[in-house]
Formats: C-alpha cells, structure tokens, sequence
C-alpha cells in the first residue's frame, strides 16, 4: 500500500470521526414551539411572540430566540432573546415572550410568525404558528362566550361514611398537571378542580360559570374539616392530613376565593342535585317530583354552606331534561340552566331562532326558566371527549387557537340583532384526565384561557357569565316544550347499556320506589309542604330518603363505571331504615300442607298491619304464573290483618313458584307498576297418591256380613285404605272416610302415617232388621284417582227361628250319653277278641 492510498485512507477516517464525534447540532436536544399571545388581531393591537423550550438533556446551554415574520407586510422586528436553556435536571420547560410589538394594518388573512433556536451560532430548533389580522369582530358583534364547566365526583362512600376512593381529593392536588401548574408551597403538584380556579386568578379578565357539584363539595367540606390521606411523594406512600394543616387549609381558602370571585362577578356558581341524578328521567318514570325536589334543595344547601353562596342557576346533570322540571326549578328560586343544542334545541317547541340566544320557558303560573343551548360541536368537538389527544404540548396549543378560528367563521356574515352567546358546556376536569398527557390538557386550558383575555382586549370576542349574556342578549324568545332525553340523545348509557347487569340492579331500584311510594300513599303526603313536614317530624322517613338519592346517583349506573355494588349498599340501606317506619309481616300456607300434582291446592297468604296508620287501598295479587291468579284491593287497618287465597292445580309434580306483589294506586305510572313488596314462596308439589278401599262386615254373632245374614244389633263396619302394592307413604296421608248406609251419614278421619301402606277405621252401626245397601267413599286430597275408592255393599239383617232352649239342651245331653255308651262297648268288644286270640 503506497503512500497515497495511506493518506486517502487517513483523510476518510478522520473526516468520518469528525461527521460521528459529539456536536451541539447533534447531542443537544430540546423540543420546542413557538406561539403567540392571541390567535387573531385587530391592525394596531400589540403581538407578543411566545417559546415553550423543553430541555430534553442533563446539559445547560446558552441560546438565542429569534422571532420573525415570514409573510407579513412591514412587519415590524423582534428583538431576539438570548435565554439559558437549563438541565432537564434543573426544568422541565422554560416560557419565553417577547416584547410586544404592534400589528400593521394590513388586510385580513392568514399570516405566519417563525421562531429559531440558536446554540453556538446553529439553528438547533425551529418552527412556525400562524396567527389571523382580522378588523373587527365577527359580523361586527363580539361573541360572548360561556364557558360552564361541570367539575363532579359522585358519593364515593358507603352507607356508614366510609369512603372508598380518593378521587375528591387526587383531583383537587395531584393530577401531574407539572411542568406547569403546582401549588406553590403547599403540593408539588395540582389537581385539575383547583386548576379552574387557578386560572381564573392568573386571567383576571376571565368569566366563566363554575359548577362544583355538592356531592363534590360534601368531600372536600369533610377533608378540609376532619382530615383525609394523600400521596406523600417524599415518602412514595399515602400519609394522614390532619384539618389543621396548610393542605386543608388549602381547600378552605379555595371555597373562600370561589365566593370571592362570585362577589366580583367573576365566576357564576352552579348547583345540582346533591347526588347528580338523571332527573328529568326518573321522573317521568316514577313520578317523584318531591323527592327530586328535596335532592336538589339540599344539593342548593350544601353549595351554599360550603362556598356561601345562594345561586339561582343550576346545572341539569347529564343535562337529563323534562318539561316537569321547570316548576321544581322555578319553585326553588331558579333562574338559568343549560341544555344541549343538538338534542334538545332541535325538537323544542316554540319560538326558535339560533342555539346563540338564551330562551324562555314558562311553567303554568306564568314564572319563567331562561334556559341556553350549548354548542355541542364546539364543546365535545374542539374541547371534548373527541379533541383531547393531546400528546405533545404543541398539540395542544394549536387546537387552542383553532378554537378561536373557527368561533369566529361560525359567526362571521351573520345579521345578529344583539352579540351571538356562543355556551360551551361540559365537563371541567375528564377531559383533561382523559387525554394521554394531563399537563399538556392544563396546558390547552391554560391557552384557551390567555388567548380570550387577549381576545377581550382587543373587542373582538369576550367571556361572560349568565347574567352578563341576558343583559347584552335580552331573552325574547319563548318556547313551549323541550323534549325529553339528556346530552347523549337518550337513556341507555344509565339504563340498557350492561344488558342484564342494568335490568338486574334497576329491578332492585323498582321495589323501593313502590315502597317509598306506598309510604307517600299511606301518610297522606301529596304536596311538597307535607313531605318537608315529614322529613322534619320522621327521622327515618329522611334517611330512607337520603338512601335513595344516593342510590339514584348517575355516575353509581353510567356504564363504564357501573357500581352495582355501591347501589346495592344504598338499597340496603333504604331496606333498614324504611322497615322501621313501614311494617307488615307476611305469612303463608297450603290447603293440604303437602300439595300434590293434579289436586286442587288453596294457597293462602296473610298480610298483618304492624303500622300505627291504615295500609289503604292495597292492591294485592296472588299468582301461580301460567295456572292462575286472583287480585283485591284491601285497607288493612292498624293491627289488622287480610287474607288472600289462591285455589289452583298443577298437572306435573315438582318444584312452582307463587307470586305475591303488592302496590298503592300511586305506583301506578302508564303501564308500569312498581311493586312495594314482591315475594315468591316455592311450593314443592309430589306425585298424587292412587288409594283402594276394602271393607269387612262383623254382626253381633261374629258372622261375617255381606255373607250370612246378620241378626240385629251392632254391626262393625271396617274400612281399610290402602296406597298400592308394595308403595308406603313419603309423607302423612289424611284420608276421610265417608259410611252411607240406612239413610245415614258418617265420618270417620284416618292418616296413613309416613312409611305406612295402610289405615283402618272402625264404623259402629246399630242395625234393625231389613236389607241395607251401604256405600263407603275414601276422599283424600292427594289421591285424585277416585275410581278405586268407592265401595257398595248389602247387609241382610233377620231374626233366626229357634226351639225351647232348655229342651234342646236336653235332647243334646242325651244323645252325647247314648254316643258315649256306643264308643264304650266297641271298646270292651275289642279288647275280649284279642284277648281270646
């Protein structure tokens, strides 16, 4: 090898030593993206250009940002940002801004902005946003958006208080929304229904309409007052808080700061049922306005007790609508409430226009419900379930500021009499939760939130509060009936989805309506006043009550968390506390007590008033499914008691099932029934018996009758029943024996003993002198075979001739004497012949 090819060689291996060795360009790393503070513009406002960095090595460096315009007329300069740019040891992210500089008037468009990252003179990062000019609002009316978030977590403890998740108080202080979002001092980290509030003091500007629901309020009330657990991340493992600490204090000056922001006009506070019940269901089904009304009236209490705040605006749960709501709502000082624009506005009645504009309803005094529609596309589509793939943090910027994109296009080239109210409604924490990164959903909340702030001060579209959307859009509009159905267009989601798992546990729940609702029939309670009175007066009447707003909670029957056990807990519960305050007993019985197949059987079932009030109007049903069945309505008065029987028969032996249900005449709702009490009681029903009948005859004489003729006198009469050959009894046999004879009746009662083949009885018969037909009929009510059972018989009864009967007693003495005589001398005649011989 020359020289030459030694040198090319060399020159190739250092050249590619040099390509492969370590270099900034190469080994630092980082992610980044550029942005601004407001997706649109109006010419004249000021523009600050925005980097998030994101160190990705454990290396600090320093770097230089340069912003610049790519394609906007005399775009003004940006001076660049010389930064450090840490160890990812030291942050995980670092937010750089530019000073503000101001938008030329330029026409309407799209333009874009550029950034790049410099580390030792190369671009090691670059990327571009683009951002609107637009000289005006939309259809030059600012649309005013409300935001309602529904911040909930459902009762998630037992009967006894025990609670069985934490998810109150992992979503108030831990939802790894860091890099971000923490609370300073307190927690390294922050939960997402903190995270609202949060926001809203870092954007003062801000309006929105809060609902944290008061089961969630009830939670958070009990930790900050008695202490809870939570994950020490100091320690890796869960620790006790006690109320006096700064975390529980933490919650308490959360409530604080919500009423305060309330005050300011801030924040409008919603309230709900206390347990978040798809009302507008359940009462079209069961017909429960005072106990739905109760449930909201305490879920307005607790809201009240714990962020003093006495609202007038409520959030429908799972937007669950009936028209007869709007009276309980109305009656409990309500005035806003928001239903869904896709399913509900469609099919309303009335005078219609857009989902933009809050409407009327009116109930029958003339009171009146301003209700808004949401825009269902924005809110699940640019927000919701079916936007929060939020992977990357630049993803999550972009959909923020399309948000505002396409917000505006929907109200541009309009002829809007007042500013169009653009509701965005819908869950405040899952969908942050949901997403595959929770930081980077903090993070689209946080833009969202700064884009609109920048966007108010530029007049181009602003947030607001219920109150604030019917002073700049008075409503004007009224309609006359909403339909009925919830934000999903319908119920299966709560009622049909687990198939028979939902069928099961709502059967369970039909029972106890019909309970509280034969209660409500026997206590005379047909008005909201003296369902109050009674909650106040029976303790128990108001536990029973509590039970049942806890097992009707939606979240406890949404399918995906279906919690059969909790409901059942809560069932239970109900079943304890109602039985002290409602009490019947039941018993039951057959006529015969064994019953057999192809026999006729009387089932009797009897309800006992143990209640110190009348059980009236009771409509009970007693049924043997398929065979028969018999129905009475009955008042069972105050230590009374009724019986109801059923006469029946089966044709095969074996195991049958009868049904007693029982319900008050206000259970009754279109063609369902809802049952206070259904019970089955099994009967065991064995193969029928097939007896014979033999009969024996004794006269006075011992002579057997039927035979000879009998004199007069007592005749016994025998009577023998029998199971067939080679067959005992499995169980008690009662059989009754009927003698007809000499226009005479009688009965004698005889049991084949279990074990036993056989019973006899004895009829005592005074007979007369004459011919006597006699019948003898066995009935038993397991023997359905009579055809052997019947026996016919004839008795002759006559007086005999008879001599002297002193003379014959004679004649019998001598003719014994003559024979004794003849056998003597046979004898003395045998003995001499052999004696001779």
């Amino acid at each position: 090898m020359n020289k030459a090819i030694m040198l090319m060689l060399t020159t190739i291996v250092i050249i590619s030593l040099i390509t492969i060795s370590p270099s900034i360009s190469q080994t630092y790393k980082i992610y980044a993206f550029v942005t601004t503070d407001s997706p649109i513009y109006l010419p004249g406002s000021q523009l600050v250009a925005e980097a998030y960095i994101y160190p990705l090595v454990q290396e600090s460096r320093e770097a230089i940002v340069k912003f610049y315009f790519t394609d906007l007329p005399n775009a003004p300069t940006i001076p660049e940002i010389h930064v450090t740019i840490p160890s990812v040891n030291d942050a995980r992210v670092i937010h750089v801004e530019s000073q503000p500089v101001t938008v030329p008037d330029v026409n309407d468009g799209t333009y874009h902005l550029h950034m790049q990252i410099i580390v030792n003179n190369q671009v090691i990062y670059e990327d571009t946003v683009d951002f609107w000019v637009r000289h005006g609002p939309p259809s030059g009316k600012p649309p005013m958006i409300l935001f309602v978030w529904h911040n909930h977590q459902a009762p998630n403890y037992w009967p006894d208080g025990t609670f069985f998740a934490n998810w109150h108080i992992d979503h108030f202080f831990k939802d790894s929304l860091t890099p971000y979002f923490k609370i300073d001092n307190v927690y390294p980290d922050m939960g997402t229904y903190y995270l609202h509030y949060y926001l809203l003091k870092k954007y003062p500007n801000i309006k929105v309409n809060l609902h944290y629901s008061p089961s969630l309020l009830y939670q958070l009330y009990i930790a900050a007052n008695k202490g809870f657990t939570i994950y020490d991340p100091n320690t890796g493992s869960t620790k006790k808080v006690p109320p006096n600490s700064s975390l529980a204090q933490t919650i308490r000056d959360f409530f604080k700061g919500l009423k305060q922001l309330y005050d300011e006009g801030r924040v409008y506070l919603l309230t709900t049922e206390f347990a978040h019940t798809i009302a507008g269901y359940l009462i079209e089904k069961f017909n429960i306005p005072y106990l739905l009304k109760y449930d909201i009236w305490l879920g307005k209490e607790w809201t009240k007790k714990v962020l003093g705040v006495d609202t007038d605006a409520i959030w429908t749960a799972e937007m669950a609508w009936s028209d007869k709501l709007v009276p309980i709502y109305l009656d409990l000082g309500f005035k806003y409430t928001v239903l869904d624009g896709t399913y509900h506005f469609p099919g309303a009645q009335g005078d219609k226009g857009t989902i933009y504009e809050p409407y009327i309803v009116k109930d029958s005094k003339g009171r009146e419900l301003i209700v808004f529609f949401r825009d269902q596309e924005v809110s699940d589509g640019y927000i919701g379930f079916t936007n929060n793939d939020w992977r990357d943090p630049r993803t999550a910027d972009r959909d923020a500021r399309a948000l505002y994109y396409h917000i505006y296009n929907k109200h541009s080239f309009k002829n809007y009499k007042y500013p169009p109210i653009e509701v965005i409604a819908l869950d405040g924490e899952n969908w942050i939760l949901f997403a595959p990164s929770h930081a980077n959903g903090a993070l689209f909340l946080d833009r969202i939130y700064k884009y609109v702030s920048r966007l108010t001060d530029q007049g181009i579209m602003n947030t607001g509060t219920f109150r604030d959307a019917v002073r700049v859009h008075p409503p004007e509009r009224v309609l006359t009936s909403i339909p009925w159905t919830s934000w999903l267009g319908g119920w299966g989601k709560w009622t049909t989805e687990r198939g028979t798992e939902h069928k099961k546990e709502w059967e369970k729940l039909y029972e106890r309506i019909g309970k509280y609702k034969a209660y409500m029939y026997y206590k005379n309670i047909d008005s909201y006043s003296k369902f109050i009175d009674e909650i106040r007066e029976n303790p128990k009447f108001n536990e029973s009550v509590i039970d049942l707003i806890h097992a009707i909670d939606s979240d406890f029957w949404w399918s995906e968390f279906f919690s059969p056990g909790v409901i059942d807990a809560w069932l239970g519960e109900f079943d304890l506390d109602i039985s002290n305050i409602m009490k019947y007993e039941i018993s039951f019985t057959t006529l015969p007590s064994q019953p057999v197949s192809q026999t006729t059987t009387k089932a009797i079932v009897t309800i006992t008033n143990n209640n110190d009030y009348p059980m009236k109007d009771t409509i009970i049903t007693l049924s043997m499914p398929g065979i028969n069945a018999t129905t009475k309505q009955v008042t069972i008065t105050p230590g009374d008691s009724v019986n109801v029987s059923l006469i029946f028969k089966v044709e095969k032996a074996g195991t049958k099932q009868l049904v007693l249900t029982m319900y008050t005449p206000n259970a009754k709702i279109g063609k369902n029934i809802y049952y206070f009490e259904t019970r089955s009681f099994k009967i065991k029903f064995l193969s029928p018996i097939d007896l014979s009948l033999k009969i024996t005859v004794v006269g006075p004489n011992g002579v057997l009758g039927g035979i000879n003729p009998t004199p007069p006198g007592i005749h016994k009469i025998f009577a023998t029943v029998s199971l067939s050959e080679g067959e005992s009894a499995s169980f008690d046999v009662p059989v009754k024996i009927y003698l007809n004879i000499g226009g005479q009746t009688y009965v004698r009662e005889a049991t084949i003993f279990q074990g036993e083949d056989s019973a006899t009885v004895v009829f005592n018969v005074d007979l007369k002198t004459g011919t006597y037909t006699y019948e003898v009929n066995a009935i038993s009510p397991y023997d359905p075979f009579l055809d052997n059972n019947k026996f016919v018989g004839q008795i002759i009864v006559m007086q005999t001739k008879q001599e002297n009967t002193g003379g014959n007693t004679q004649l019998l003495i001598i003719l014994a004497i003559i024979l004794w005589i003849i056998v003597a001398i046979l004898a003395i005649l045998y003995y001499i012949k052999h004696k001779r011989s």
